[in-house]
């Protein structure tokens, strides 16, 4: 059997999150040490943080851009470090479920936690309406673990597939829940960054 195609979608998520995250990361850190550089006017300028501060503090607009610049970089940074450990997590739960599963009597105690999570009710679900499960094992309903279980010790047995066609786990699964979240972030970012632009728009 093929590796699972929403084990390897899961790979190609978590991979992609991470190197964002970490982009994201150097690039905030680097613009707050710009910002507070540049605000405390650098080496040629002879007034004091403090100082510097103060007279920020006493501009609304200033102050006000700051902040929300500040903001939209944080969120930016949220977006793609929840992404990256929501992601980690349901690899982590496809992982027990697909490898670490002996298949051979009852699950441990943290593969049985998988299989009774969001990811594993959708890899249930998805074995036990393929049709492919082994004579006799029908599934009492739709996220049937045991059925599923038998379906994937069935499917294991099977010489390699080469192009997956049969491979019910072939094709990626998106979780929602995951999208939903991190697009949420994304449009609070994005909220954050008009606002902005409508004040820089008013102040000129």
């Amino acid at each position: 059997m093929v590796k699972p195609g929403i084990l390897e979608n899961a790979d190609r998520s978590v991979h992609d999150y991470t190197t964002q995250a970490s982009a994201i990361a150097r690039s905030l850190a680097l613009a707050v040490v710009a910002i507070v550089w540049l605000f405390a006017g650098g080496p040629s300028n002879s007034s004091s943080f403090t100082v510097t501060v103060r007279s920020i503090s006493h501009d609304e607009w200033l102050l006000t851009s700051l902040v929300t610049a500040l903001f939209a970089l944080t969120l930016d940074a949220v977006q793609y470090l929840l992404g990256a450990f929501l992601w980690t997590v349901w690899k982590s739960q496809l992982v027990r479920m697909l490898v670490r599963d002996k298949l051979e009597g009852p699950p441990d105690t943290t593969v049985a936690k998988a299989w009774n999570s969001r990811a594993g009710k959708r890899v249930a679900r998805i074995l036990n309406t393929s049709g492919q499960g082994p004579p006799g094992v029908t599934a009492a309903h739709d996220e049937d673990v045991e059925a599923a279980r038998a379906t994937l010790r069935h499917l294991k047995s099977l010489p390699t597939l080469s192009d997956g066609s049969s491979d019910p786990l072939a094709h990626p699964i998106f979780p929602g829940s995951i999208d939903a979240i991190v697009s949420l972030v994304f449009w609070l970012k994005l909220l954050a960054l008009v606002s902005l632009l409508i004040q820089v728009c008013i102040s000129t």
